[in-house]
């Protein structure tokens, strides 16, 4: 159930809570929610899970016990109070690290971790199911959500059954169990053992053997590929091995302060129909969910190409092998993009237009329009010989007569 017309806390608010309250300074096992905890160690214990990263850690009291109990463990918040209080309760200071969950999810470091653990954190998220499809897919996933109201939350759920319904998109559910606090009856935390879903896929066909242009079925898409959530695909679609499609672009620019920073990527990326994207080639989600990357109906990608985000290529259009294509630039339909050029970001091409191998290209160019060279330019075409030398030509290359 979500409440209506509330907003998520900001850190400070958290701190103010981490100074105020005494139970959260506590020691692990004086806490109300010790044979919680317990509960979830145990649990831990059936998965066989060796490593975990704990988001939204507080002030490291589940840590502390799984410190002692000798996992490999790490615990992130945005509560510069709590990581404070968490550090001096470990020898190993790195163990609790100051940090927004969302940009650490979006860097890419829980793949280094069998699983992730979230007490008591999504009800307090608005967007709590985009955080759910950060976390790579087939990772063990611990979390509890509440069956009460409080000022922080955003949402509470009434059953498992309601948790089930809320995530069941996103997650197989291995185990469950409902934990009543020592001060309420009524007050519940609903904890689930989960594992994050694989994204479907439409095929997955080994040992192709290739005869003449059926070399890749329809529908095909490899094992090893990996395609983001915030990709639509089209029908007829044909992706090889090693490809990359809706991950995160280089995306950075200089803040104020003159430091390199990543700016936002929340886009998508919109492939059409009968397309053919080869082995290791990548396309980037686009910076707004509002102006996607596009890949127009029959495009073929060669391998290793790369198309950057929020670009947009017209239909019929063929990109050659280790062809760059940067962030906003638009192809138009029917274009040859020739084997490993460069096209800068926010570049125009016409329809019709042939980029020559290995061109770089750094202004608009026209439609029907060949250009080569670093800088590409216009290719201009040799003038035809004249009639005399016509008539050479053709006594050269006529047949000889033989007896």
């Amino acid at each position: 159930m979500k409440k209506k017309d509330i907003k998520e806390f900001d850190s400070e608010y958290y701190d103010d809570v981490y100074k105020r309250i005494k139970r959260y300074r506590s020691k692990p096992w004086d806490h109300p929610m010790t044979n919680f905890w317990e509960e979830v160690l145990n649990t831990l214990r059936v998965s066989g899970s060796k490593s975990i990263i704990e988001l939204g850690c507080g002030t490291g009291q589940l840590g502390k016990i799984l410190c002692n109990a000798g996992y490999n463990y790490k615990g992130i918040d945005f509560s510069e109070e709590a990581i404070k209080v968490a550090k001096s309760r470990v020898k190993i200071k790195t163990r609790f690290e100051q940090a927004d969950i969302w940009n650490w999810l979006k860097s890419g470091k829980a793949f280094g971790w069998e699983s992730v653990l979230a007490i008591e954190v999504l009800e307090h998220i608005n967007n709590d199911i985009e955080l759910m499809c950060l976390i790579p897919e087939k990772k063990n996933i611990f979390f509890s959500v509440p069956n009460y109201d409080s000022k922080a939350h955003i949402r509470y759920f009434k059953s498992p059954a309601e948790v089930k319904q809320r995530y069941g998109d996103y997650l197989d559910f291995i185990s469950q169990l409902t934990w009543h606090g020592k001060n309420s009856k009524s007050n519940k935390l609903f904890f689930f053992w989960a594992r994050r879903k694989t994204k479907p896929r439409l095929a997955h066909i080994r040992n192709i053997k290739c005869i003449g242009n059926s070399d890749i079925p329809e529908d095909y898409i490899h094992e090893t590929a990996v395609i983001e959530e915030n990709v639509e695909l089209g029908e007829r679609i044909r992706i090889c091995p090693m490809v990359v499609l809706g991950w995160l672009s280089v995306g950075a620019e200089l803040d104020s302060n003159g430091r390199l920073v990543r700016f936002p990527q929340t886009g998508n990326v919109v492939i059409g129909n009968d397309v053919t994207i080869m082995q290791g080639a990548s396309i980037d989600r686009s910076t707004n969910i509002d102006n996607p990357t596009i890949i127009g109906d029959r495009c073929i990608i060669g391998p290793n190409a790369h198309i950057g985000h929020n670009a947009k290529i017209g239909h019929d259009t063929l990109i050659l092998g280790g062809a760059q294509i940067n962030g906003g630039a638009q192809i138009g339909p029917r274009c040859v993009i020739g084997a490993c050029s460069i096209i800068r970001n926010k570049v125009k091409i016409g329809s019709d237009a042939t980029i020559g191998q290995g061109a770089v290209v750094t202004k608009d160019v026209g439609p029907g329009v060949t250009v080569v060279g670093n800088p590409a330019k216009p290719l201009i075409r040799q003038c035809a010989p004249p009639p005399q030398r016509e008539e050479e030509i053709k006594k050269e290359t006529k047949p000889q007569e033989t007896d």
